[in-house]
C-alpha cells in the first residue's frame, strides 16, 4: 500500500492570468478587471502578473460578490 507524502503535494500560491480566468470560468479581461478594482490581489514578479490563490479562494467563498457589485 502507498502512503501519500504529504512533503510532496505543494499547494500553489499564485495562478497566472489565463489560469485564474479557467478556474473562475470568466474572461482574462474580468480577471483583470478584478485586480483592476484591487477585489483580487496580485503578486508582479518581474513582468509577469499573477493572482494570488488566497484572494482568488477568498472571492470564491464570498459567494462572488463584492462592494462594489462587481465578480
Amino acid at each position: 500500500m502507498l502512503e501519500s507524502n504529504k512533503s510532496e503535494v505543494t499547494d500553489r500560491l499564485a495562478y497566472s492570468i489565463p489560469e485564474a480566468a479557467r478556474a473562475l470560468s470568466v474572461s482574462q479581461n474580468h480577471i483583470r478587471n478584478l485586480l483592476k478594482s484591487k477585489t483580487l490581489d496580485r503578486v508582479k514578479i518581474g513582468r509577469r502578473v499573477t493572482v494570488t490563490a488566497a484572494s482568488l479562494r477568498r472571492l470564491v467563498e464570498s459567494g462572488g460578490t463584492t462592494e462594489s457589485g462587481q465578480a
